[in-house]
């Protein structure tokens, strides 16, 4: 049993090596990015698919890798600005020389090559790791602690608006026009991000007053979850700042965006091209999925899609494979480097969105293709009249 769940501590030990990296400098840098898209990609292609069903798992365990994340990521926010730093506003270096770690050596070590590393490694994993556990604990809307942890994991990418918005937004709304996170045929994938960060924060804004109006709770108050989740972006921010200096914050900035940009590209191959009829129920055919036994790992089971909107509260390790929806023939990062080569995409995509339009949609979400020709595959990849 614990020999079966091990690869959920990949994404943990990732974690632990790119904070070593960071306080080490030089070309070690890039081993975090380098082995985490060696893992996602060719390790995760070569061994293969995991198709196994929900058994018992040891639940200590399990929930342990998901808390650990936060103090993670902290670490690795701490080291990343003492890296970026021009100074030691909190005094660490003399504690750190005592350990073995000479941060001064480290930034000298660090060139322009080897400092793009460092935001390259970090950002990847505020979007895989912090992000993708927030997604987690945060549909926990009955445990406060997971959703003060999710909800700081968050914070990391500026985007603790996502837990209102994909919890009580994106899970009623998907497949639908009024789904931000819903990614149209056709579209790009950076346009997608900006689209879907605007209205997905707009979305957000709007159920937050909503709730607020319904408990008669004023809007502009701590009571606002929005405003709330703002405000630990910037209590992290000002950390960095103190930490660092200017240059730790600007660091912190680029690493934000990008975790904001990863979340977004998991968002467009999560639900690409698919629809519902708005108020008919969600089926597993209304979500991408991929059994890649080294990407549930690591992602975990975030790309079981389709059970996870079938039981939105279920914890990841009691995920399912769902023969009845939709497959992807890749992994996610496989499938997110190839949404941003198009001309690869459609050669990808497009055969499979219309198989699903000819057997897995229903009358009426192919009376909403019809109608709307922007969201049929290209004319070839239609099937026979």
């Amino acid at each position: 049993m614990w020999t079966r769940n091990a690869h959920y501590a990949l994404m943990n030990a990732l974690l632990v090596l790119n904070c070593c990296a960071l306080l080490a400098g030089g070309n070690a840098l890039w081993a975090g990015f380098g082995c985490a898209l060696m893992l996602s990609t060719l390790v995760d292609e070569a061994a293969g698919d995991d198709v196994s069903g929900y058994a018992k798992a040891p639940v200590r365990f399990l929930n342990a890798m998901l808390f650990l994340t936060l103090p993670l990521m902290v670490l690795n926010i701490a080291a990343l600005s003492l890296l970026f730093g021009s100074g030691d506003g909190l005094g660490l270096a003399p504690f750190l020389l005592k350990a073995g770690i000479d941060i001064e050596a480290a930034r000298s070590a660090s060139g322009a090559w080897s400092l793009l590393g460092a935001l390259m490694s970090t950002g990847l994993f505020v979007g895989a790791a912090a992000t993708n556990v927030a997604h987690e604990l945060t549909h926990r809307t009955q445990d406060r602690a997971a959703m003060l942890v999710g909800r700081w994991l968050l914070a990391f990418s500026f985007d603790t608006s996502f837990s209102i918005e994909h919890v009580y937004g994106h899970h009623r709304n998907v497949g639908t026009a009024a789904d931000p996170a819903t990614a149209r045929r056709g579209e790009y994938p950076l346009a997608f991000f900006l689209r879907s960060t605007l209205h997905g924060n707009i979305s957000a804004w709007r159920i937050e007053a909503a709730r607020l109006r319904r408990r008669k709770l004023p809007l502009l108050s701590i009571h606002n979850r929005f405003l709330t989740g703002q405000a630990m972006s910037l209590a992290i921010l000002a950390a960095v700042a103190l930490i660092g200096g200017t240059g730790a914050a600007l660091a912190f900035a680029a690493v934000a965006v990008q975790g904001k940009l990863y979340l977004e590209l998991v968002n467009f191959i999560e639900h690409y091209g698919l629809v519902r009829v708005p108020g008919k129920l969600i089926e597993p055919r209304h979500a991408w999925n991929t059994y890649k036994a080294v990407s549930s790992g690591l992602l975990y089971n975030l790309p079981r899609h389709s059970h996870h909107h079938m039981n939105a509260a279920k914890p990841f390790w009691a995920l399912e494979p769902e023969p009845e929806g939709p497959t992807y023939p890749f992994g996610y990062m496989t499938m997110i480097l190839i949404s941003l080569v198009p001309p690869l995409w459609r050669k990808v995509v497009d055969p499979r969105l219309a198989e699903w339009d000819r057997v897995m949609a229903s009358d009426g979400e192919r009376a909403i293709l019809a109608s709307d020709g922007s969201r049929s595959p290209p004319r070839q990849f239609l099937p026979a009249e």
